[in-house]
């Protein structure tokens, strides 16, 4: 229906570039990092991931971070060899090889002895060679090779090699700074120079250089950074732009002809380059964010921080990227980690807004229901926000009167196909060209009073209906419960309430109105739920009821039921007191969440599946009536959208549609069907009086005397929107379960005497809880005094005194009976 006059401003809806923008998580010193300028990310086998900053490497295994000891230094590169040892280049101090297992750390340096001295300890890169040899890139000497058996170094001199067999034990001056070693693929390696306008590719296996790399753009400096995407070579440096040359293009032998690229601009010289999805790029910029590239067609969107949203980039200073095996993009900055994991961002928010949300005043919203094919329209206390299909333009539409916002709740049409619109202010009968309603409908009640549009008169439901034959419209409303009035004379006939309202005013405050296929109407209120239909009877005006409040008129009676949604034959509920109602064939049953689950519950719809989702203070609940199973779905990261609303509801499309914080809040439902494996926990270290305690075969000892002990825990846990929790308890002192944040060590004072075990159970943001696990055994000394050996010395020690004292009586005893026989 075309509403002429109602439109007040047109904002695009998600352009090609709101599109393509990521949103981060963030990490730095507040979560534990030795340092927020990052200089490189590295991911080994096992999924962590090493993160070098200017002042130390760290370790995060996606819950908490690990500062590793002795490595206090500006870090370049890090990477875990094929024997699982951890390498670590830094920018001016040498070469650390770092144990893991045993955290033993070993540094080369000018200074060791001479056959482990190395002539640069400016370093850039690393790459593991092979089985016996690092290859390490530097400022000074280009490249060295390090024997990782003899710990002797060499030096490269073959430009057509980086095989260590064909090494120098002296450097070469004919070679400048090495850049960067970065593995383009499984087969290929790219090593990046400076001053020499060449890099080159290398067979990673035969180690043979196979391509040669020279460009032959003006202001070509120095390329820093590279990667393969869809058979092109992309690289970026000190120049500003992305070289682009097609492999097969590359000569296979060292020549002064320079290479023709295509030139894809950038503002400023590019830091670091990874492929990301769909033929497209991410490049990080010196100082203007990060820019997702189309390679085909050189379609840059920038990313950048937006002091306003905390999901943006937290810095415009890209220093390196990485993007995991998992798919997460990680982006180094001068000031702290940021990080993409795509599988957490499955909500698209649309700002109803648009530029100007950040002036605009909190919406309230009453409803939202489907239009068209994937379209959307809002109920708010500023009017109807309208979006006729997936990508249209988003129109705001006030609906107000005699200078009055009336805030339209719910809308259908009556018995002539006239829109009726109930609001927080009574009941309108279609739009007129002022962004207003046409006409009123305004019950008059039996004593003759009439409900004005414009009066409080808060519409919660409405539906056209006959009874008697007769034309009638039933009203829910907040406050005055379910009138019937006569669609001719606009007269309140009688209540479509159970006999309890009439003791009970708590119905009366209706929330929410549904109609079964068969014709029942169905009411949530604040004193529970309830049912009518065209063969029961009206409660009539003026008429009270006397009798006793009959069981079965009210379902969940005294519960405060805030909607109610009909499934096929079965109606659900939900309460403000986290309970989940059903009822079928007039039989009920509740479903409660588990209590780390439970909350208010808002609004609730159903998706294509049959599973409920319902809207809460902090975050979505999932309900499979297959299995009676719930989970939490926290939205996006769990951060922006603290608090959820009532409207909510199944969009055309498939999609589920809800609303909060001036946004309107998209999601497919079938993202959640395959959740993150839940990990399993381990000890990260134990400490009693600030000591480290030697942990041997998962258990410590304690003297009585230290008994007070500190535990770490965490889990290899990336992929997950919130950090994890830990349910803990120490077998045989505590009988309840403890929780706690991973990033929290578990403390306790005063351990009993005895062995006990540290149970420690997993629960992570979507409300799972994995398997009990006996993380530790703290076994806690008696004193000496306590033990079994001293019983056992004490009762010698009482036997012998008492066999000597009985002795010596009965001697005496004998002395005496001698004395007096003679």
């Amino acid at each position: 229906m075309q509403r002429p006059g109602l439109l007040l401003f047109f904002f695009c809806a998600a352009s090609i570039g709101c599109a393509q923008q990521l949103q981060f998580q963030h990490l730095s010193t507040d979560d534990g990092l030795s340092n927020n300028a990052i200089t490189c990310v590295y991911q080994d086998r096992a999924g962590y991931i090493w993160i070098g900053t200017e002042r130390g490497l760290n370790l995060y295994d996606g819950t908490t971070v690990q500062r590793i000891e002795g490595t206090d230094l500006a870090i370049a590169s890090v990477i875990e060899d094929r024997a699982g040892i951890i390498w670590i280049a830094t920018k001016d101090h040498g070469l650390i090889r770092y144990d893991r297992s045993s955290r033993e750390r070993q540094v080369f340096n000018r200074a060791d002895t001479l056959a482990s001295t190395m002539a640069s300890e400016k370093l850039t890169a690393l790459y593991d060679l092979n089985d016996t040899t690092l290859l390490i890139g530097s400022r000074e000497v280009s490249l060295m090779f390090l024997d990782k058996r003899t710990q002797q170094f060499s030096y490269w001199v073959d430009s057509t090699s980086i095989s260590p067999a064909l090494a120098s034990i002296r450097p070469s001056n004919s070679h400048g700074w090495c850049h960067a070693l970065v593995p383009l693929d499984e087969k290929r390696l790219w090593i990046g120079f400076l001053n020499s306008y060449l890099s080159v590719v290398a067979d990673r296996g035969t180690c043979t250089i196979s391509q040669f790399v020279r460009t032959r753009r003006p202001g070509f400096e120095t390329q820093t950074s590279a990667a393969l995407s869809d058979g092109y070579l992309c690289m970026g440096g000190w120049q500003n732009g992305i070289d682009v040359v097609e492999m097969r293009d590359l000569p296979t032998a060292l020549s002064s002809v320079p290479v023709g690229t295509r030139v894809m601009g950038t503002e400023e010289e590019v830091t670091a380059i990874v492929p990301w999805q769909n033929g497209e790029l991410m490049v990080g910029i010196r100082q203007l964010g990060l820019y997702r590239v189309e390679l085909n067609s050189g379609k840059m969107v920038r990313m950048s921080r937006d002091r306003s949203d905390p999901s943006s980039l937290g810095n415009d200073r890209v220093r390196c990227l990485l993007k995991d095996r998992n798919g997460t993009l990680w982006v180094g900055t001068a000031n702290g980690l940021d990080f993409h994991v795509p599988a957490t961002w499955g909500f698209t928010a649309l700002d109803l807004f648009g530029a100007a949300q950040g002036n605009q005043q909190d919406v309230f919203f009453h409803r939202v229901e489907g239009t068209g094919p994937g379209g959307a329209r809002i109920f708010s206390s500023t009017g109807f926000f309208v979006q006729d299909s997936v990508g249209a333009m988003l129109r705001h539409e006030r609906f107000d009167h005699a200078g009055r916002a009336l805030q339209p709740t719910v809308m259908a049409n009556d018995h002539d196909d006239v829109p009726l619109i109930g609001t927080e202010y009574g009941i309108a009968r279609g739009f007129a060209g002022n962004g207003g309603p046409a006409s009123a409908l305004e019950p008059i009640s039996s004593i003759g009073m009439k409900s004005t549009l414009g009066s409080m008169y808060q519409v919660r439901g409405i539906a056209p209906d006959t009874l008697n034959g007769n034309a009638v419209y039933l009203i829910a409303t907040l406050g005055f419960g379910v009138h019937v009035v006569d669609a001719a004379t606009q007269r309140v006939i009688g209540s479509a309430m159970p006999n309890a309202a009439t003791k009970l005013n708590t119905l009366y405050l209706v929330n929410s109105m549904a109609k079964s296929r068969g014709g029942t109407y169905w009411f949530g209120s604040a004193g529970g739920l309830f049912h009518w239909d065209r063969h029961d009877q009206l409660i009539l005006p003026a008429v009270t009821d006397t009798g006793e409040v009959v069981p079965g008129d009210v379902v969940a009676l005294g519960e405060d039921v805030r909607q109610v949604l009909l499934l096929h034959d079965t109606v659900w509920a939900i309460t403000h007191n986290g309970i989940l109602l059903q009822v079928v064939d007039d039989r009920s049953s509740n479903h409660v969440p588990p209590l780390w689950l439970r909350g208010a519950m808002h609004g609730i719809t159903a998706d294509q599946h049959g599973r409920l989702w319902i809207t809460m203070d902090d975050g979505l609940l999932r309900f499979d009536p297959a299995d009676g199973s719930f989970i939490r779905v926290p939205v996006n990261d769990g951060q922006r959208f603290k608090k959820l609303t009532g409207a909510i509801t199944t969009l055309a499309d498939g999609r589920i549609a809800m609303c909060a914080d001036n946004s309107l809040i998209t999601f497919q439902p079938e993202e959640f069907d395959h959740l993150p494996e839940l990990p399993s926990a381990y000890l990260t270290g134990t400490w009693a009086a600030g000591m480290a305690l030697n942990v041997q075969d998962a258990s410590v000892e304690l003297t009585y005397r230290s008994s007070v002990i500190e535990i770490g825990v965490s889990a290899l846990a990336f992929g997950f929107p919130e950090q994890l929790v830990l349910e803990y308890k120490l077998d045989g002192v505590e009988e309840e379960w403890r929780t706690t944040s991973l990033r929290e060590n578990i403390r306790y004072a005063g351990v009993p005497v005895g062995s006990h075990r540290l149970l420690v159970k997993v629960r992570d943001a979507f409300g799972r809880v994995g398997p009990e696990q006996a993380l530790l055994i703290v076994s806690v000394n008696a004193p000496f005094w306590l033990k079994w050996w001293f019983y056992v010395a004490l009762l010698a020690i009482v036997a012998i005194a008492l066999w000597a004292y009985f002795g010596y009586a009965f001697a005496n005893r004998c002395d005496f009976s001698g004395c007096a026989t003679a």
